[in-house]
């Protein structure tokens, strides 16, 4: 009988160690899910009544192509339909392509740009070049993209209007854009108050939330712990039983 007491005393200890340790440190499992939230934060402000200058930079498209061309073609971009004044900078021509090798063509390919900035009949010769060999130039199979700026001692709207002419030898033009940018300046008066957006800046926040909990071994640990917590009142009772045996 003693043997059978220190037998049920040891395992009832075991499982109530055992059941207390899963309760505390594995007992419940928490699932969390994170999210990002993007929240605006509009920053205002009043204008009151005076005068004021605002700067802007708009952009110059000189040329566009946006089909496909394979033959010679020109333009004239006159700065004089421009509909801002009181403007600076544009000191630069910005060039961009995309083309493919046409058809059943076995020669070198290149793309000839030449830009004539003209006052009155006078114009004076800005950008000749190849720009398949002359500008930063990618090529992916039969096709070419290419992208560079041109530097200009003048600014563009010192000229009165601009005679752009390109000449694909061997390409497929599909994409292609003469493109500068001046800075601005807008006066404006304002005769009563005005409330205005400054400025716009989204905050992005991490959120974390809890979406399940698990107690299954929770729900374990507690019966390992009951069940040892029996077998220790069993054996104390067999215990007695004993110390009580005539």
């Amino acid at each position: 009988m003693m043997l059978l007491f220190f037998i049920l005393l040891i395992i009832s200890l075991a499982l109530v160690v055992t059941g207390v340790y899963i309760v505390v440190y594995r007992g419940v499992e928490i699932g969390y899910t994170t999210y990002f939230i993007t929240i605006p934060e509009y920053s205002f402000e009043t204008l009151m009544p005076g005068s004021y200058i605002r700067t802007e930079v708009y952009g110059i498209e000189l040329a566009s192509i946006k089909r496909d061309i394979f033959e010679p073609v020109n333009w004239i971009y006159r700065t004089t339909d421009l509909p801002w004044r009181n403007c600076t900078g544009a000191k630069y021509i910005g060039v961009g392509f995309a083309s493919r090798l046409a058809a059943f063509y076995n020669g070198t390919p290149r793309l000839m740009l030449e830009i004539y900035g003209c006052r009155g009949s006078y114009c004076e010769l800005l950008v000749s070049s190849d720009l398949i060999s002359d500008t930063i130039t990618v090529k992916e199979l039969n096709r070419y993209y290419g992208k560079t700026d041109y530097k200009l001692q003048n600014s563009i709207l010192d000229y009165e209007y601009f005679n752009i002419t390109l000449v694909p030898i061997g390409l497929v033009i599909e994409d292609f854009g003469v493109v500068s940018d001046a800075t601005c300046y807008f006066k404006y008066e304002v005769s009563t108050p005005v409330l205005s957006v400054k400025g716009y800046d989204p905050k992005t926040y991490l959120i974390t939330i809890p979406t399940y909990v698990n107690t299954f071994l929770l729900q374990i640990g507690l019966a390992l712990s009951i069940s040892g917590l029996a077998l220790m009142l069993a054996s104390l009772y067999i215990l007695i039983i004993i110390r009580t045996k005539p």
